[in-house]
């Protein structure tokens, strides 16, 4: 009887933990695309307490100039809470035709999160 209260405790737990590992590990990579431009937002180690690192990878498959204006969002599934509830920070980049850069962004926490996501909210054609 008391094996089974121990394993029911550990599967408990690790089905609470569950979240964290799947924001640590399993979503290390996440593209978007809209209007000619493609961005990929990689996990990248924190390297500032309090903040959240990535590297972003803007392309531009146009013939023509695109500015970005992009978002990614930090959230905690363990609470409920608004969309960004854990923090946000923008994403902007000028491309001309065919070009392709790469920027690191660390992104303040407002409080704890453990997934992320990344949005285009806008695509301008200049």
């Amino acid at each position: 009887m008391k094996r089974f209260a121990l394993c029911a405790i550990i599967a408990s737990f690790a089905l609470m933990m569950a979240p964290y590992i799947a924001g640590a590990q399993g979503d290390a990579e996440k593209t978007a695309t809209e209007n000619g431009l493609t961005v990929t937002v990689k996990k990248m180690a924190d390297e500032i307490k309090g903040f959240k690192t990535f590297e972003v990878v803007a392309e531009n498959t146009s013939g023509a100039k695109k500015t970005l204006n992009g978002r990614i969002c930090l959230e905690d599934q363990t609470r409920k809470q608004p969309p960004c509830g854990s923090g946000e920070c923008t994403i902007y980049m000028e491309l001309g035709a065919g070009e392709k850069k790469t920027m690191k962004k660390d992104c303040k926490e407002a409080s704890r999160s453990n997934v992320w996501s990344v949005k285009i909210v806008k695509v301008y054609d200049f």
